[in-house]
């Protein structure tokens, strides 16, 4: 198929709004991919059609996929969140609903007909390692949009021919692939600013006009009548042709289309439609065809949203370069560039022959994410495949793995635990000490720990902590320790298989302390009993009348081999409160949300939304002065309402290591439907195969 019937939107009735078009054009691949591509079961388009990465060069470096499918997209309404969503907006749950796309663009009567599965956006190989700057980076992306039906195109080609009558594009062929290209240009403000009008609307059949002011007049004014008061003097605001030359241009992207074997290709520059038609016409394998690609065996997922995909030892032959080079104020009495704005873009910049040798050691080396439904919410699972120099070890199971959960208030807010961190730092230490200027930073920081507390950092300090650790924030029904209406609490439980060496670390710390002067004030250090369980509290004199001191940070040994930090003594009260004590492995969100983790693993992360969402609510009632029941608060409230709680947790095999997150939303009630019921009941299962983890020894 040719560009001999094709036809490419952008149209613009007024300057101002030529540039919108025009970005919102090389966007509309990309937002119009994830859109709800319905067919019918027995239409052809609908059968299962070639995965679109093989349309990309087998070394592509970054590639995005975003489905196109109906039920992949109607699924998220079975979750209330989404559903609320969809009735908020009156439509599915889709990018598309949103007011992007162009104008005489309907994606439901111009884009769904012919669309196939899957789209993707991808960044070419450099193929000549260069320099590209930040803001160049487009050039080299691509978007590929399947075509599942060729007879449903010509009327989206025809209405895309009639959007933008104003420029027309440049018609050529390149091995026998025709391109249509509207080229990069630049334009000023002064192209839709003028002496008497700063609005770019002005000119608009809807603008209206100031009122003229009145005739100025010398009479003098009636006997008896008020005294007239001059008009004031019209102040024009300052229009970017008061200021420098070239002060005020901006830059609007090109856009260049091809048909290329059944797809649309867009690009912002035609040299990347080049690049991928050389590939092709080499018959070079693709993508689809990479034993890294499909390792992970996403490609074969059932119901999955997007996927993303990075080559490392490709990505880094990129030379990045920092700073905004082209950017211009867009601003009336703002310089060009903005002072300092380059400097928020770090220098990315590495020789040639660094980037060659980082490229070989990195070869093999992949970045793969899959996002999916499941039953509890949405799944992102992404993993790092490493080569034989960057090889990672299967996570053992540990008898006492987790076993610091059980310390944890039911209640929490959040919670972080991990282990070995004696075994951290001896990693840090032995990096910090291959080079000198961060060997004498270890060697300061070790001399500092034995000349104020007589221990040594690696072994006395640290080296007991060889066991769980868990990190944990949990409200108190009393009131924080540190501010009453701030209803947080916080505390650290650290297992350990020495619990001398840890004793004497902690007898060290609390004589230290009990020595020390914070912000002019006494530290004390006194022992007590909470609930009958020995406790340390580190107490400061009361900041106001004759009360009690204030307890800063309390610690106690809550089991034989378990010391417990907590945020003062009233915070341990709730721990050490035993009859009503429960834990949040008992917790029905906390299992919910980490009970389809894998595992074993190196630890959760975990985040209660409602409870923590209830503080923040309490504080902006407080702070902020919101009312309760402020329209917009309660609106925000109902959506957010929706989701559960966050859990994440990391693992590793032989051969990659992998991050597994899950939102857990609420599901659709029975009997209340917030959004237009779906088509068909839709059901996710995403195939996941995990590779068999040997366990290793301890």
């Amino acid at each position: 198929m040719t560009f001999g019937d094709i036809a490419l939107l952008l149209k613009s009735d007024r300057p101002r709004r030529l540039a919108a078009c025009l970005f919102a054009l090389s966007a509309l691949p990309a937002l119009s991919a994830p859109a709800l591509a319905q067919r019918g079961v027995d239409d052809p388009a609908a059968s299962r059609q070639p995965h679109v990465a093989q349309m990309l060069p087998e070394n592509t470096p970054i590639a995005f996929f975003l489905t196109t499918q109906a039920a992949d997209w109607q699924a998220l309404e079975q979750f209330e969140l989404f559903a609320k969503i969809a009735a908020f907006t009156g439509g599915g749950v889709s990018p598309l609903n949103l007011p992007i796309l162009l104008p005489g663009i309907d994606y439901a009567r111009d884009v769904q007909p012919w669309i196939g599965e899957q789209v993707a956006i991808a960044v070419l190989p450099d193929t000549t390692p260069r320099s590209i700057a930040v803001s160049d980076i487009a050039a080299t992306t691509l978007t590929v949009v399947p075509v599942a039906n060729q007879q449903a195109l010509p009327p989206f080609l025809e209405r895309l021919e009639t959007a933008r009558a104003d420029e027309v594009p440049e018609k050529s062929t390149y091995e026998g692939v025709a391109l249509w290209v509207w080229p990069t240009r630049t334009e000023s403000y002064d192209d839709y600013y003028d002496d008497d009008c700063y609005e770019a609307d002005c000119a608009d059949d809807d603008y209206e006009q100031p009122a003229p002011l009145p005739e100025p007049t010398t009479d003098p004014p009636a006997v008896g009548a008020a005294k007239a008061v001059s008009p004031p003097t019209p102040q024009r605001l300052p229009v970017p042709g008061e200021f420098e030359e070239g002060d005020y241009i901006y830059r609007i992207p090109g856009l260049a289309v091809a048909i290329l074997d059944n797809y649309l290709v867009f690009a912002q520059e035609p040299a990347a439609l080049k690049t991928l038609i050389d590939y092709q016409q080499l018959a070079k394998p693709s993508l689809a065809d990479s034993a890294l690609f499909l390792r992970s065996q996403y490609t074969d997922s059932e119901g999955a949203i997007a996927r993303f995909y990075a080559n490392l030892s490709e990505t880094v032959k990129f030379n990045l370069d920092g700073g905004l080079s082209g950017f211009n104020s867009p601003l009336p009495g703002l310089p060009t560039p903005f002072p300092g704005l380059p400097e928020l873009i770090p220098q990315l910049t590495l020789p040639l022959e660094a980037r060659s040798l980082t490229a070989s050691a990195l070869q093999g080396v992949t970045i793969d994410s899959l996002i999916y439904l499941q039953a509890e919410g949405i799944r992102l699972q992404g993993r790092l495949y490493g080569n034989d120099l960057v090889r990672s070890v299967a996570t053992p199971e540990l008898p006492e793995a987790d076993s610091a959960l059980s310390f944890v208030p039911a209640p929490a807010y959040s919670l972080n635990s991990g282990r070995d961190l004696a075994g951290l730092w001896r990693q840090i230490a032995a990096s910090l000490a291959l080079s000198e200027p961060t060997r004498e930073f270890l060697q300061q920081a070790r001399n500092t720990v034995s000349t104020f507390l007589g221990l040594d950092l690696d072994t006395e300090l640290l080296g007991w902590m060889d066991k769980e650790i868990v990190l944990f924030f949990v409200p108190n029904a009393g009131g924080g320790s540190f501010r009453p209406e701030f209803n947080l609490e916080t505390g650290i439980a650290i297992q350990t298989s020495d619990r001398a060496t840890a004793q004497k670390a902690l007898d060290a710390l609390d004589t230290f302390v009990g020595s020390s002067d914070v912000v002019g004030r006494t530290l004390s250090v006194t022992t007590t009993n909470i609930n009958d369980i020995p406790a340390v509290s580190w107490q400061i004199p009361a900041y106001f009348g004759p009360t009690q001191p204030l307890s800063v940070l309390a610690h106690s040994w809550i089991s034989e081999d378990t010391v417990v930090f907590t945020s003062g003594t009233r915070a341990m009260a709730q721990l050490l409160n035993v009859p009503d004590f429960q834990s949040i492995e008992r917790s029905s969100t906390f299992i919910e949300t980490t009970g389809s983790l894998p595992h074993p693993n190196n630890g959760y992360s975990y985040l209660n939304a409602g409870s923590t969402l209830s503080l923040i609510y309490s504080l902006l009632s407080s702070w902020l002065a919101v009312p309760p029941n402020d329209p917009f608060f309660q609106t925000v409230k109902s959506f957010l309402g929706t989701i559960r709680s966050f859990g994440s947790t990391t693992s590793s095999t032989r051969d990659y290591w992998q991050l597994d997150s899950l939102m857990n939303l609420a599901p659709v009630q029975a009997g209340q439907p917030l959004a237009a019921p779906m088509a068909e009941p839709v059901t996710v299962e995403p195939v996941i195969v995990e590779p068999a983890v040997e366990p290793t020894a301890e």
